[in-house]
Formats: C-alpha cells, sequence, structure tokens
C-alpha cells in the first residue's frame, strides 16, 4: 500500500501542475479522504522524509557508485509511453542513491 500512495502522491502533485508545498496534516488528511489506512500513510511520509534527507545530505559517493555501475536500465517502447522523463529521471535518481537496485 505504501507504493499506492506514493505513486498517488507522484500523480497528484509532481506528474500535475498541483501546488507542492502542503502542510502534513492537510496532506494526511487527503490521503485519508482518498482511502489510504493511517498506518501506510505514515510509512510513505517517513519514507519521503528520508529520501528528502538523502537528497540533501552529500550524494557524491551515490553518484560515483552509479558511474561505476556496470549495467544501465534499459526501458522498453510501452515503459516509455508510460514513464515521461521527469518520471524516468527520478527512478535513475533513486538507483543512485540505492533506494532501488
Amino acid at each position: 500500500m505504501m507504493m499506492d500512495i506514493l505513486m498517488y502522491l507522484f500523480e497528484t502533485y509532481i506528474h500535475s501542475d498541483a501546488e507542492l508545498q502542503v502542510e502534513q496534516d492537510e496532506l494526511e488528511e487527503e490521503l485519508l479522504r482518498a482511502g489510504f489506512q493511517q498506518k501506510d500513510i505514515y510509512k510513505a511520509l517517513v519514507w519521503l522524509e528520508e529520501l528528502a534527507a538523502l537528497q540533501q545530505s552529500d550524494t557524491s559517493s551515490a553518484i560515483s557508485a552509479c558511474i561505476a555501475s556496470s549495467s544501465t536500465r534499459i526501458y522498453t517502447a510501452k515503459e516509455m509511453q508510460r514513464l515521461d522523463l521527469e518520471c524516468r529521471g527520478f527512478l535513475l535518481f533513486l538507483e543512485q542513491i540505492n533506494v532501488l537496485t
């Protein structure tokens, strides 16, 4: 369910032109109204806070680890249709900081 919440947030805030500065209490209420469970909302928000902390920290080691990596993700035509450039860039970032492998 946490991934469903993250996808909902991505589609609602990142992928659209919606306001990105939302109070956490407001966001929790919106997610509850959308039908998500409180414990899953908490997990997703904690994960996002940790991700934000990683983005603000020194990521040079994560980037150099990515450069040293011997593989590159190649997207299929169908994936390219569904995942725009910004989304693929975000996925690459998550791979670079070892959130995704």
